[in-house]
């Protein structure tokens, strides 16, 4: 896995390290730069030095929202990461013992493992598992009977022991199972077509809700949200 990430670092780093640059620090340079000038459009911009900052801070309006503004950042950077240390010091206590990954769900981008994302439904929910154990699903998408059980099982399961993930003597029981209707399948017809089925079910009043009514990659809370917008 080492080696997939270290071959494909640049190319995945480098589209977002141009974005970066094009839209947060040239902009930021530019605003600096721009402070120190009179100007109505950033072509016809002249140096006055620091005559704007003068004006600024002789201005009582612009120094009490600057005072509020830095109150109110100092209160909610304070506030917002002692609540989020003590969140994840109270999920990391109670995870004590389970010997899997804190998190609820997570993705793997290499072709030599099976799986492309692994939930956790035990962190969901206490209730999904007995007490003191955990439960991870493997997700696999691919056509049914493309694999035997041995192979997903060597794809996957034996590829996290491998990588040091899982434990195999933690291991109690493996249910390996197909779904065949798990996800929306993306295409490269599927606007076209789902603009055909959907305007048709519109006009003779049906309407379609969730992530298979919708046939789009809706979280939990937006298939929600989608069925309570309804009037």
């Amino acid at each position: 896995m080492q080696k997939t990430y270290k071959k494909y670092f640049a190319l995945f780093v480098l589209p977002t390290l141009i974005a970066f640059t094009l839209f947060f620090i040239v902009p930021f340079i530019m605003g600096i730069v721009l402070s120190f000038c009179k100007f109505t459009t950033v072509t016809n911009a002249h140096w006055v030095g620091i005559a704007n900052y003068v004006k600024a801070f002789s201005n009582k309006d612009f120094m009490n929202a600057l005072l509020f503004t830095v109150k109110f950042t100092v209160v909610s950077v304070i506030t917002i990461n002692v609540i989020s240390f003590a969140l994840a010091y109270g999920l990391t206590r109670g995870l004590k013992g389970t010997n899997i990954p804190p998190y609820l769900w997570w993705y793997i981008y290499d072709e030599d493992i099976l799986p492309a994302r692994v939930y956790s439904p035990s962190l969901k929910s206490p209730d999904n598992a007995p007490e003191g154990c955990s439960s991870l699903q493997l997700e696999i998408y691919c056509e049914k009977d493309k694999y035997t059980k041995e192979e997903l099982l060597a794809g996957s399961v034996d590829k996290l022991i491998e990588q040091g993930v899982i434990r195999k003597e933690d291991i109690l029981f493996i249910d390996v199972r197909f779904e065949p209707y798990a996800n929306v399948i993306f295409d490269h017809n599927i606007y076209e077509a789902r603009k055909i089925v959907r305007n048709y079910l519109a006009s003779i009043g049906i309407e379609t809700i969730g992530r298979f009514g919708e046939w789009d990659y809706l979280w939990s809370d937006q298939a929600l949200y989608s069925g309570l917008s309804i009037k």
